[in-house]
């Protein structure tokens, strides 16, 4: 064999060689038929997005990007990705060719559904109004997306979602209710609300609350609780009014003394004690009324179911009438008249000068009877003011110029001896005038023979305190009464009966009809102003009785200073305290000695 023909045969062989071992590609010839081999061709393939799965001729070829060695020939490519649409393309192949395909997918839409609790609710995807929920299978291109879901009194609730091509995603939310906002006006103040019976404030509240119902209440000391029932929805803006009303207030009276009548605001509502209640709220006027007693006034103000405790002591001003008439006797002092017949019966005696320095008492027999009076003197314009004092029926013998024309013109009743005597005597013991006497049966039936009734009367401004209660004041057990230079009286007291024991010119002063010292119960020194007469042939005094000045009351072993003042012929004389108070004496027999400003008062 020739060289040209060796290498002929060596390409041959090895042509055939490798035709035995490729696969099998491309339309199918016969390869039992020893024909010529066409060249392959190649085919390359990607899509967008990759990893898409390819088929040729409906046999799957691997993922994209390949690329495939194929015969020549018609080929039907199929590529397909999940979430996008299949792509098929038919291609023709030749030999050697080179083909390449470049895929772009078409992502299919995604699909959500979107719930809500509850239902109704508006939707919008990226800013677009969908519908409302429920919504199923709503499509939506592949990507990110904007979900608000909407529902009046809800709270909107925004979601965003990823959405795969084809992928279908489930959208839901719990909307929260907007909480229902309650504005509550209390027009009271101080008042604490309560919700469903848990505190919450003082005052107008606004109150962000859970929806359904709740019972609100307004409370305050001394008002009644204001209630109300409320229902509430989602989103409510509601107001309510709690006016409380208040309670009646109650005052609660009571008195030192009993019998006193008790006035609210000018309306008579009984005696103390009482406690008056279903009072409105707000200022009432106390009154409280007793006869002799300084009337109590005044204003309180009654909180909403409070109770006021009114504890009042009323001051006496008047003490009660006396069971009788007194009789107001003027008995002489003179030298010769002594000892004089009745003082120590009388309640009151007052002394006073009269003439020549000589002083004359006026006794006045309102609870005991005198078997005796005298001797029985004549009548001084101011013994008659201070008479007229107790209202009493007056007795005297004559009288000074002018005071019985005083007495009838004051409307003072009076007898004088010296022009009807029934109801008197004259003694042969004592010579004229010193023995004109009377008795105090006689005269009160010689009163109520003339028609003149024996009722009625006062203390003349005199007020009587419990002897228990003794009198504050500065010790007192003796005491020296000077209305002049020779003339003095001295009163010591006694504690064993705690009384004073008087005495005259340094000698003791006996009651005539007992022989016994005379006594007081009280002392009463008042300072008045005192002149002589001018041009009086008898040398009478003339008195201060209207006016105030200088008092001492002297009992239960001691003395108070204190002020005497009479206003007017229709006003006792009071003694007055320090305070401006009335001043109290002890009941029995009550001495008043009205001295001269230029006598003189001493005590130990």
């Amino acid at each position: 064999m020739n060289t040209t023909f060796r290498i002929f045969t060596l390409i041959t062989i090895i042509s055939l060689i490798s035709a035995c071992r490729m696969p099998f590609q491309g339309s199918g010839q016969d390869l039992s038929t020893p024909t010529h081999q066409p060249a392959r061709a190649t085919l390359e393939i990607s899509s967008t997005p990759a990893k898409a799965e390819i088929k040729v001729n409906g046999k799957d070829s691997g993922r994209t990007p390949n690329t495939l060695h194929l015969s020549p020939g018609t080929y039907k490519v199929t590529v397909s990705l999940s979430g996008y649409k299949e792509s098929q393309q038919e291609v023709q192949l030749g030999e050697g060719d080179r083909v390449s395909l470049d895929i772009k997918l078409i992502a299919l839409n995604g699909a959500l559904n979107i719930n809500s609790k509850p239902n109704g609710a508006s939707v919008q995807v990226d800013s677009k109004q969908v519908g409302d929920t429920p919504i199923s299978k709503l499509s939506v291109t592949p990507g990110k997306h904007s979900i608000t879901i909407r529902k009046d009194h809800y709270k909107e609730c925004k979601k965003i979602v990823d959405v795969s091509p084809g992928q279908t995603i489930d959208v839901s939310c719990n909307l929260a209710a907007v909480k229902p906002i309650l504005l509550i006006d209390v027009p009271n103040k101080n008042v604490v609300v309560f919700v469903d019976k848990h505190k919450v404030g003082s005052g107008d509240q606004k109150l962000e609350l859970e929806v359904g119902k709740h019972t609100i209440s307004a409370k305050r000391e001394g008002y009644f609780e204001a209630t109300k029932d409320i229902s509430l929805s989602p989103g409510d803006i509601k107001k309510i009014t709690l006016s409380l009303k208040p309670k009646p207030g109650t005052i609660a009276i009571t008195t030192s003394q009993k019998g006193v009548k008790v006035f609210i605001d000018r309306k008579f509502r009984g005696f103390a004690p009482i406690t008056i209640k279903n009072l409105e709220p707000g200022n009432h006027w106390v009154r409280l009324n007793k006869r002799y007693y300084e009337t109590f006034r005044k204003k309180y103000k009654v909180a909403p179911g409070s109770t006021i405790k009114v504890k009042a002591t009323l001051e006496q001003i008047e003490s009660a009438p006396p069971p009788r008439r007194p009789l107001a006797v003027m008995i002489e002092n003179h030298p010769d008249a002594r000892p004089q017949s009745g003082l120590a019966y009388a309640d009151v005696v007052l002394e006073a000068p009269a003439e020549f320095g000589i002083s004359r008492f006026i006794a006045f027999f309102i609870t005991r009877e005198s078997p005796v009076v005298g001797p029985v003197r004549s009548a001084r314009k101011y013994f008659v003011l201070w008479a007229k004092e107790f209202n009493p029926i007056y007795i005297h013998a004559g009288g000074a110029p002018g005071a019985a024309g005083l007495a009838d013109q004051i409307g003072l009743v009076r007898t004088n001896a010296l022009w009807d005597g029934r109801a008197f005597y004259r003694t042969q013991d004592r010579v004229a005038p010193h023995n004109l006497y009377t008795s105090t049966s006689a005269l009160r039936r010689y009163e109520k023979m003339v028609g003149r009734s024996l009722k009625g009367g006062t203390w003349g401004g005199l007020l009587f305190k419990d002897q228990s209660i003794k009198q504050p004041g500065r010790r007192a057990e003796y005491i020296n009464i000077r209305f002049n230079d020779w003339y003095y009286v001295e009163w010591r007291w006694d504690p064993k009966t705690n009384t004073y024991l008087r005495w005259m010119q340094g000698e003791p002063a006996i009651e005539r009809i007992t022989g016994e010292q005379i006594r007081a119960s009280t002392v009463i020194v008042r300072v008045h102003q005192i002149h002589r007469i001018p041009g009086d042939d008898k040398a009478r005094e003339d008195v201060q009785v209207f006016g105030s000045g200088p008092a001492y009351i002297f009992q239960d072993g001691t003395v108070q200073k204190a002020t005497w003042k009479k206003t007017s012929t229709k006003q006792p004389t009071i003694y007055l305290d320090k305070d401006g108070k009335q001043v109290k004496v002890n009941k029995g027999a009550v001495w008043i000695q009205a001295i001269p400003q230029y006598g003189s008062l001493d005590w130990r």
